[in-house]
Formats: C-alpha cells, structure tokens, sequence
C-alpha cells in the first residue's frame, strides 16, 4: 500500500567503467574484500592488469590481488566468511598451505578446535529491572590468521635443521671413508675427504 519510489540514473560507458563505478560509489554498505574479488576477476577478464585495477578502485595492490585469491575459494570457506567464523586473512593462509580445494576442510576443523578450547560462555543474566530484555551473550571470535613465528623460533629450527644435516653429512663421510670410496665418483671422494678434514675428522 505504499508507493515507493526507485531513484535511477542514466550513466554512460563500457561494462569496465560501470564496474568500476559501481566499486567506488558503493559506499553505503561497502563490498566485503571476496565481494570486491568477484568484480576485479571480471576486470580482469575484460584485459585489465592489477596495476590498473589498484590504482582505478583506490586500493593497495596487495588488497587487490587477495581480494581475487578470496573470490576463487570454495562456497564453504565464502560462508564461513560470511557469517564471520573465519577472518579473510585466515582463509588466505590456508589456501597458501593446502590449496584453493583443502582449505575449507583445513579452516573447519581449525574452527572446531578454536572453539572447543574456548570456554564457555556462560548464560545471559536477567536484568534486574522488570521488563528490560536479557544481555545476549557475546558470539566467539573469528578465527584468525596464524602469528608468524619470532626470530627465536626460526632460530632455533635453523639450529635444529644444521645439526640434523651435519649428522647426516658425517654419516656420508664416514660411508665414503669405511668403503675406500669403491662404489663414489672421484667428485664425490673429494668431497669427503674436503669435509673430513673442515671437520677435524
């Protein structure tokens, strides 16, 4: 029973500047960045580069090339987007480690795991006033992208990755040793002995 009226605009351009356009004035509820994706994947199927698009949309290109990576995902791991279980920047490090195709079911079950540790949250309290509704109780936090590792922790993996590859190039040294290099090219031979003799062997 009401008459609503529709505000139309006439514009004037190719497919590429009404894409744009709708980019950039699309401001009262703003494209999540997977959204942003799906337009800059047809952007560049129309032969515009990054660069362009980047500079056009008035965005990093870093934002730019994710936004395509999040719209080339799966619908599971787009729904997790959507309903905020999953933040983007942990759907891209997923897709890094697994794969477009694993990620959902490697981002599912972080998610389960996330939340089971989360201890629960307990009931609403009644107010005490009559009549005002219950406080709701707040929703989990999203998961997150991973923390790198610090500077001590890549420390200490170098570490342990050189003593695994000393031992195994002692254990080589000592094959080359141990069998007169019988069964070693001459290159091979040489360097053994070039290792033994670094080593104090």
């Amino acid at each position: 029973g009401h008459n609503i009226m529709i505000p139309c605009e006439r514009v004037e351009g190719d497919e590429i500047e009404l894409t744009l356009e709708n980019l950039t004035s699309n401001a009262g509820l703003p494209l999540t960045q997977w959204e942003a994706g799906t337009e800059y994947r047809k952007l560049l199927r129309w032969g515009q580069n990054i660069d362009d698009i980047a500079a056009r949309v008035c965005r990093p290109k870093r934002y730019v090339t994710e936004a395509i990576v999040l719209s080339n995902t799966s619908v599971e791991a787009k729904a997790m987007l959507a309903e905020g279980s999953v933040t983007p920047g942990a759907v891209l490090h997923a897709v890094k480690e697994h794969g477009s195709d694993a990620a959902a079911t490697v981002l599912k079950e972080q998610v389960t795991e996330a939340f089971r540790r989360q201890p629960a949250v307990p009931e609403p309290k009644q107010s005490t006033l009559p009549g005002t509704p219950a406080r709701k109780a707040k929703p989990p936090k999203p998961l997150p992208r991973p923390k790198k590792p610090s500077a001590r922790e890549v420390a200490l993996r170098a570490g342990e990755s050189l003593s695994k590859c000393i031992a195994l190039a002692d254990k080589l040294a000592a094959v080359v040793r141990d069998n007169d290099g019988s069964w070693a090219n001459p290159l091979a031979i040489a360097a053994a002995k070039a290792y033994q003799a670094a080593r104090g062997i």
